[in-house]
């Protein structure tokens, strides 16, 4: 899903196997800097989670159309990032 997404926008090509993200992988293509760091969905990573929501500009969030689980994650992911301290932080900023 994510890490498929971000190789294909990196790479120009389809990730031919991929794999589980544990932690975080980065990945960086050049002509625009965007940087994509895919972050592990596992509720393990969340308590790290946080600290990659700061200065950022966007999130794409990506899910398994193929299963309902995944879209309703969806929802808790939204959740997530409203409650971090990031979120908050730009909110503060933007009053």
């Amino acid at each position: 899903g994510k890490t498929s997404l971000v190789h294909i926008l990196c790479h120009n090509e389809a990730l031919r196997n991929p794999t589980w993200t544990i932690g975080c992988s980065v990945d960086v293509k050049k002509s625009y800097f965007v940087e994509f760091i895919d972050v592990g969905g596992s509720s393990k990573h969340k308590s790290v989670r946080n600290m990659f929501y700061q200065q950022i500009n966007g999130i794409i969030l990506v899910h398994d159309v193929s299963n309902r689980k995944s879209y309703y994650n969806l929802w808790r992911w939204i959740a997530e990032i409203i409650h971090s301290d990031a979120y908050k932080e730009s909110e503060r900023l933007n009053n």
